[in-house]
């Protein structure tokens, strides 16, 4: 036994599937746009901290210790 659909929209039907995956490949994009901002300022922080071990005044410190 074959089903068919009676008194069923199917231009209407279709319409909103296709909506539906417009919006689910939109959020996906805002979502992966989210995830890289996200894991770039985490990297950027990173560096940043890093570099904070390389200044002048930090280095000056060590060589003045290890001098006495």
């Amino acid at each position: 036994m074959i089903y068919k659909a009676e008194n069923i929209d199917t231009d209407k039907f279709l319409k909103e599937i296709q909506e539906l995956q417009r919006s689910s490949i939109s959020n996906e994009l805002k979502k992966k746009g989210e995830i890289q901002k996200y894991y770039e300022g985490y990297r950027d922080a990173l560096n940043l901290i890093e570099n904070m071990f390389f200044c002048s005044n930090y280095e000056k410190k060590v060589e003045e210790s290890n001098a006495k």
